[in-house]
C-alpha cells in the first residue's frame, strides 16, 4: 500500500512492508509445490523401474527353467533311465532338474525350477516315452508349486475309481 508523505517541497511515496512478505510467501509456496511434485515423480519412476526389473528377472527365470527342461528332455531321449535330480549351470545361473517321475507304463514327468533375484519359476512337463527315443510331449505347464498337479491327478484317479465301481 502506498502512502504519500511530504518531505520538504517533494512528495514521496512510502511503501508499507507487506509487499515483500507477500512475494516471499508466494515464492515459498511455489518452491514447496515444485519440491513435492519432483519427489512424487521420483518415487513413481523408482517404483516403475523396480517393477520393470522384477518383470525382467521373471522372464530370465522362466527362460532358465525352460532351458533346464530342454536339457532334461534331451537327456531322456539319449538315456531312457535318466533320473534327473541335478543342478545345471547355464550362463552362470543355476537351475534344478528334479527327480524324473514315472506315470503309467511309459510316461515321464520332468520338473524344473530356477530362481533369479527372488523370481522363481517352475515347469512341469509330462511326456510319453512309449516310442523311445522319441518323446511325445503331453503337457507343458508353468506351475507355482509342484504339488498342485499331483493333487489334481489324485482327484482324477479317485473319480475314475468311483466311475469304475459304479459300472
Amino acid at each position: 500500500m502506498l502512502k504519500e508523505i511530504e518531505v520538504g517541497n517533494c512528495y514521496c511515496h512510502e511503501r508499507s512492508g507487506q509487499g515483500g512478505f507477500v512475494a516471499l510467501t508466494s515464492v515459498s509456496f511455489l518452491s514447496a509445490f515444485f519440491i513435492l511434485l519432483f519427489v512424487g515423480m521420483f518415487i513413481s519412476a523408482t517404483e516403475r523401474m523396480e517393477r520393470n526389473i522384477d518383470k525382467e528377472n521373471s522372464i530370465k527365470a522362466l527362460s532358465l527353467t525352460t532351458s533346464c527342461a530342454e536339457i532334461a528332455l534331451k537327456e531322456l531321449t539319449e538315456d531312457s533311465e535318466y533320473e534327473g535330480g541335478e543342478m545345471k549351470s547355464i550362463d552362470g545361473n543355476l537351475c534344478e532338474i528334479k527327480d524324473i517321475e514315472m506315470y503309467g507304463t511309459h510316461g515321464k514327468v520332468v520338473k524344473t525350477e530356477a530362481e533369479i533375484s527372488g523370481q522363481t519359476k517352475r515347469l512341469q512337463i509330462e511326456a510319453d516315452a512309449e516310442e523311445w527315443p522319441h518323446l511325445r510331449i503331453i503337457a507343458w505347464r508353468q506351475v507355482s508349486d509342484f504339488t498342485e498337479f499331483e493333487e489334481e491327478e489324485e482327484e482324477e484317479e479317485e473319480e475314475e475309481e468311483n466311475n469304475n465301481g459304479e459300472e
